[in-house]
């Protein structure tokens, strides 16, 4: 499964950061021992606050495609 949420935060390492990390891996415990799990996950701050992956352009959705972590 690839899950593409919104960046949820303006700063790295910031309360909102956290609370978006804490439940990724509430997701990811949930469900580990039954499928694999992919996030895309804006580090590089490509996007927009609130931002989707797929709100901008094809190119920079691919970027964070194939930068995407597994858990």
């Amino acid at each position: 499964m690839v899950i593409a949420f919104d960046r949820q935060w303006e700063e790295k390492n910031n309360t909102e950061y956290k609370h978006y990390i804490k439940n990724l891996e509430k997701l990811n415990d949930r469900f580990k021992n039954d499928i694999n799990i992919s996030i895309i996950y804006d580090r590089n701050m490509l996007t927009g606050y609130k931002d989707s992956p797929i709100d901008l352009d094809k190119e920079i959705f691919l970027k964070l495609f194939k930068e995407r972590v597994r858990l």
